[in-house]
Parts: C-alpha cells; structure tokens; sequence
C-alpha cells in the first residue's frame, strides 16, 4: 500500500481479493495543527485542520553502508501497532505512537535485500491550541554489532493540500529547512537534538530512486544547504542530514523534530521557537540547584573542559526571565539548544552529551535578561 499511492483502493481489492490489508492509522488535531501517522511511520501534516495537508510524508532513513539503507519505501513494516495514546487529556498533550522494522518486501526487491536490521520507534507530540509538533525518532541497533549509523529525513511537502511549485530553502543560521509557495503557507522543520549537517532541494524522483540503496545513501552524506529551490509542477523533496553516529549493540539513537507552521515566514519562526521552549521543558533536563539566591549573573565554565562527551554548565541568574542556552560551532551556526524557557531566580545547571559532534572548539552562550555571556569548550575524542 505504501509503494503505490496512486493505486485506488478498488484496484488493489480486485488484484488482491484474498489478500486482508490493515489500513490503521492514528490522528490528532490540537486546534491549530494536526497530525497523521501511518500503519509504516509515515508522518503527515496538517493545517490549520484535518482538512489541509501541508507535508505528505516525514520519515526517517539511516544508513549502515552505501549498500545497507533503512528506509520507509522499501523497509519498514509494523512492528508495534500506531495508536493515538493519549487525546487531549487535562494536560492538553496529544501522542501517537508505532514502530517499524525492516522486515518490509525484503526477499522480493532484488535490489534492496540487506537494510541494517533496527526498530523505529516513532512519538509525535502535539499540545493543545499550539501551532506546532514535535516527533521523535528512536533507532534501536539490533544487528550482532556496532556501528556508524548515518540518520537523515525525508522531507515530502503537498503546501495547502497541493503538489507542485514549492519553494525549498535553507536557513541555515537557524537550522531550519522551509518549505512554502508564494502566498501561501510555511512550514518550518528543525532538528532540535542534533546539527543540520546538509538540506537537498530537488524534483520528486522516479521509482528508481526508491530502490537504490546508494542514492540513497549519497541523499544521506549530503553536506550542502541548499536554499530557495523552486519545484516542478510534480513537486519537490527535501532530504533532512545530521552527523553519523556510532550505534553501540542494542543502543539506541534518538533524534527530535521540531515541525511548525504559520501564514508567513515570521509567524512560522515564532512557532519554531516555541517548539524549541516545549522541547526544552519537556525532553531536556535542567536542575535548579538550593542555596542561597544569587545576587548576580554569571556564566560559569563548563567542567570538565576538554570533554568527552560530556559536559556540565552552570549558572545563575538573580532574577526571574527568559532563558536560553546555546551552543556554537566556530562558524556561528547553533548546533543545539539546552535551554529556552522561563526560570525563576537562583543557580542552575545543565548536562550536555556533545557525542553527536566532532572534535573541536564550540561555544555556549547564555541569554537572560539584559544578561548574554558566552564562554569556549573543547570537545576532544
């Protein structure tokens, strides 16, 4: 069902007359966005309601070699079955949860026989009245050994319930790739635990493209940031890069989206950064320290220095404020967000794993109130 999208349903019935399909799925709408999950893990957004689709597929792709590639076309299949776990109880949090592993139509695709045996395991959040999502994607390793597994996304849009003639762009300063057509809507997605590495903006592929593994692959590696790529009439596809990871026996790599959406770019920047607070408050851990309260703001040194990789940073602040906490490569792009919300006055500190990153200088700066302090850390391995 996944491979031919086309295929009306009273086609496949008659072909497959004695074959019993499960078309499962599970949706939410949290009154400003909402989202569809898949029987494979397809991600599907929408805008402002169920009604308007803007991305027609997020889904998650990792490589173990240029011939060893989990993808959702030609791998995954359902393991857990997705459900809609929690709707809008008195927390206002919206899940849905699945997960898929590799085992889909691979002794019949010849030339896709040997993806790197992993489970996805896929949650994606929504709150409700906000205007954004945040999914997390969750790599377990069960091959017999480690190894350096390279994560990207897939990236199909369908802006305002339409394919064809997207805009595909790069900000690379923040992160973010967006996509939008003129005088329409804009979606915003970020990788909030991990560097953008790359952004590819091309022409939705032929059926070719599906089936290679090494193209795949390349899609993967890719480093470029490619910005303001104007689709075919067909429609585009965004291919979402981060740094490989070595993946220990039965590890797991985890990886948080931020997806966002508004009428203009601003507005879709705005929302992003609210999802980028939501996901500091909730999936990241901050610990207020006791004592006495500061009396004034410091930034303190992160130890130890040099890492690996890990790191603690600590501050205070002797008023309440809004608070972020931000790390830098040396060419000033930010590489993650440890901190963006609201704290009240006293000591705080803050756990960095920089596993994900590459030897070399980063910097993390503090911003409360009038406050900005930025301090150097080495991460060595």
């Amino acid at each position: 069902m996944k491979r031919g999208l086309q295929i009306s349903l009273s086609i496949i019935l008659v072909v497959l007359s004695f074959t019993t399909f499960s078309f499962a799925q599970a949706e939410f709408e949290t009154g400003k966005i909402g989202a569809i999950v898949n029987i494979y893990g397809r991600v599907r957004v929408y805008y402002p309601t169920l009604d308007t689709r803007q991305i027609d597929r997020i889904s998650i792709a990792l490589s173990k070699a240029p011939s060893e590639v989990f993808d959702y076309k030609n791998d995954t299949n359902p393991e857990d079955t997705v459900a809609l776990l929690k709707s809008a109880p008195t927390d206002g949090l919206y899940e849905i949860y699945g997960s898929f592993n590799n085992s889909y139509f691979q002794d019949s695709v010849v030339f896709h026989t040997n993806p790197p045996d992993v489970l996805e395991k896929l949650n994606v959040y929504g709150w409700e009245n906000e205007q954004y999502l945040i999914a997390k994607f969750t790599m377990l390793n069960r091959e017999a050994a480690a190894f350096e597994a390279i994560p990207g996304f897939e990236i199909v849009p369908m802006i305002d319930g339409a394919y064809g003639n997207e805009v595909l762009n790069c900000l690379a300063d923040k992160g973010i790739a967006e996509i939008y057509v003129a005088d329409g809507t804009h979606v915003g997605l970020k990788i909030l635990s991990k560097e953008l590495t790359g952004f590819m903006a091309i022409d939705y592929p032929t059926d070719d493209y599906w089936l290679g593994d090494t193209t795949i692959y390349d899609y993967l590696t890719y480093t470029g940031k490619d910005t303001e790529f104007q689709s075919s009439g067909d429609g585009g596809l965004g291919v979402m890069t981060t740094a490989p990871e070595n993946l220990g026996l039965g590890d797991s790599l985890v990886i948080y989206m931020g997806i966002s959406v508004g009428a203009t770019r601003d507005e879709m920047l705005t929302v992003m950064t609210a999802a980028e607070a939501k996901y500091a408050s909730v999936f990241t851990s901050v610990e207020r320290n006791e004592g006495t309260a500061p009396k004034e703001y410091s930034l303190k040194q992160n130890y130890p220095n040099p890492f690996n990789p890990g790191t603690t940073i600590k501050w205070q602040q002797p008023k309440q404020g809004f608070t972020t906490l931000k790390i830098f490569n040396t060419l000033g792009n930010e590489v993650a967000t440890l901190v963006n919300q609201e704290l009240n006055a006293g000591s705080y500190s803050v756990n960095y794993d920089a596993g994900r990153l590459s030897s070399g200088i980063y910097f993390y700066t503090l911003t409360t109130g009038n406050f900005s302090s930025t301090k150097k850390m080495i991460l060595v391995k």
